[in-house]
């Protein structure tokens, strides 16, 4: 698989402010053990450092199965979320070639891992469902399902692969549109792999979608939940694959023997203490964001000549995607320079395979927001990114 032509795993451990992150500000051990009920306590207190069981706690996975309406604790594998992604694209992409189908529809830009396994270990075609920029403000992002429509080849596509909450821009589908996507998947006999991530942190009075794993009538889908993003738990490297399909949920289960066999016995802990606190922990999340929008709000409106914002922020998750406004403007050289002259990151579309080069990725979720703002700010005004701007 190739890597992204700039990662920001270069600059992430000694940049000062991180401008571009898509997890917000972590938890420290003893605020997530403040909020933890007394059976998490308790289990975290006497603790033994042992093997766990391969899918994963029982008692963890019948707290997330409560996060849905139609998944039982059965229908969950606990993994790290990177390795579900990859045990479930292993998985069908294997039926794919099995069925003689050669093709996968995926949300784009998207983080390359749910494309590039199917692209490069099984040599499927990947066609991308690119969104549109909002007439309304020229900045915005948005998907039409008409696009995914003519992507889909009937008999060929044997996946499609979303990505709701959207990772990088922070747009989401209607309720209606979703829909639309189920049947546009049903009716071409794919399974749907969707990434829900950052579901349960929406904005501006907008109600959680429900998982496509509750929706799927034909009940093939794999999606993707975890708490790095809308719990602000990176570090646990906690997350499960929701799936109704048995065969797929054996086959997921074998290829994790030459994984990491199980989940550590800690982070399933912390993570039951994490899931019976969502509504506490994703709200904290919910507010940070909302408190550093209004901030970006003020300070966007002061350099409308430098960046295109859409006012409001995003309908969900923990970043937006502005750009800079120049035409011609290239956000992976200024990105370069601005973290070079003042040591801020910003995350350039590129680095996600997205070809408007002027975009890029702008984390909401960090405590130290709008002293980084200050910084970006001044280093809009030095002599090196002028000249870029």
């Amino acid at each position: 698989c190739k890597s992204p032509r700039r990662s920001p795993c270069q600059y992430e451990f000694c940049t000062e402010y991180l401008l571009c992150c898509s997890d917000p500000e972590p938890l420290t051990l003893q605020e997530l053990l403040d909020v933890a009920d007394a059976d998490s306590r308790a289990r975290y207190d006497s603790m033994v450092l042992g093997y766990t069981e391969s899918q994963g706690m029982p008692e963890l996975r019948e707290a997330i199965a409560e996060q849905y309406t139609d998944v039982a604790a059965e229908d969950l594998l606990v993994i790290a979320p990177e390795e579900g992604v990859y045990l479930a694209m292993t998985a069908l992409g294997e039926r794919l070639l099995a069925e003689g189908k050669t093709h996968v529809v995926c949300t784009s830009p998207a983080y390359q891992s749910l494309y590039q396994i199917l692209e490069s270990t099984f040599g499927l075609r990947v066609s991308f469902w690119e969104p549109r920029v909002d007439p309304a403000d020229g900045v915005s992002l948005r998907f039409d399902v008409e696009d995914l429509e003519a992507l889909v080849e009937p008999g060929q596509t044997g996946i499609v692969v979303i990505n709701f909450p959207h990772n990088p821009s922070g747009c989401m589908l209607t309720p209606e549109e979703q829909a639309r996507v189920a049947a546009v998947a049903n009716g071409a006999g794919a399974a749907v792999f969707s990434d829900e991530m950052y579901r349960g942190v929406e904005h501006g009075g907008r109600g959680t979608l429900p998982s496509f794993a509750d929706i799927d009538v034909e009940r093939s889908s794999l999606c993707l939940g975890g708490l790095s993003k809308t719990y602000g738990l990176p570090g646990l490297r906690m997350g499960w694959i929701a799936t109704r399909d048995r065969k797929l949920m054996t086959r997921m289960r074998e290829l994790r023997d030459f994984t990491t066999i199980c989940s550590p016995g800690p982070s399933e802990v912390l993570a039951l203490a994490a899931v019976r606190a969502a509504p506490e922990l994703q709200g904290r999340v919910k507010a940070r964001v909302a408190q550093n929008v209004a901030i970006a709000d003020e300070f966007f409106a002061e350099r409308e000549n430098i960046f295109a914002w859409a006012k409001g922020g995003p309908a969900a998750a923990t970043f937006a995607m502005p750009r800079f406004k120049r035409d011609g403007a290239d956000a992976e050289v200024l990105s370069d320079a601005i973290v070079e002259e003042a040591s801020v990151l910003l995350l350039p579309a590129t680095a996600l395979d997205f070809g408007r080069p002027e975009y890029f990725r702008f984390g909401l979720g960090r405590a130290d927001f709008e002293e980084a703002l200050g910084a970006l700010g001044d280093a809009c005004e030095m002599d090196a990114v002028l000249d870029l701007l």
